[in-house]
């Protein structure tokens, strides 16, 4: 029998690792990022119009404390809810989103170039289209701070009709999608 020829082996003075990547450092596509194929619109909502109890599943419940410094922050700062990173996040079917475009196109309400919002769309009228409310899937501490904001602001001499007039959010709205039975 011959022998076979041994390969020759990496000297100890040069191991060989194999790289790994720790999951700490992968990354990830966040929340928005990954269902933005699902976003059908970004428009004003009434709050009145949302509800965060969902036909599937549950929300968390509201943290008083939360909406108490949030409503706080309103009252400091401002509500800031033209900036995206605080838009709130809620679901719709996606007849009910169609329902609502038919509906603006009848109606031709559009912004007017006066507005720095005309780029967003206005779902003012979303109940009475619809008759239901879309799903808040994020944001409804900031929902319910703002009712509360606006309660205390109507309270006050000759405010109540322009505590009406803020009663909105800007929202991106999201195919809820139908769930298919396999």
């Amino acid at each position: 029998m011959a022998k076979r020829k041994s390969t020759p082996t990496p000297k100890a003075s040069t191991p060989v690792k194999r790289a790994r990547q720790d999951p700490q450092f992968t990354n990830i596509k966040s929340i928005r990022q990954q269902a933005e194929p699902y976003r059908l619109a970004t428009a004003r909502f009434p709050i009145d119009a949302l509800t965060s109890t969902w036909r599937i599943g549950s929300n968390r419940p509201i943290d008083t404390k939360h909406v108490q410094d949030l409503c706080r922050m309103f009252e400091e700062q401002g509500l800031q809810r033209e900036l995206s990173e605080n838009h709130l996040l809620v679901a719709c079917s996606r007849d009910e989103y169609d329902r609502m475009i038919d509906h603006l196109r009848e109606k031709n309400l559009a912004g007017s170039e006066d507005d720095p919002l005309s780029s967003c769309l206005a779902f003012h009228d979303w109940e009475a289209v619809n008759r239901c409310r879309a799903e808040i899937m994020g944001g409804q501490h900031r929902v319910e701070a703002l009712r509360v904001f606006l309660a205390r602001i109507s309270k006050r001499a000759a405010m109540s009709a322009v505590a009406t007039e803020q009663a909105w959010w800007v929202c991106e709205i999201y195919d809820q999608g139908e769930i298919r039975p396999l």
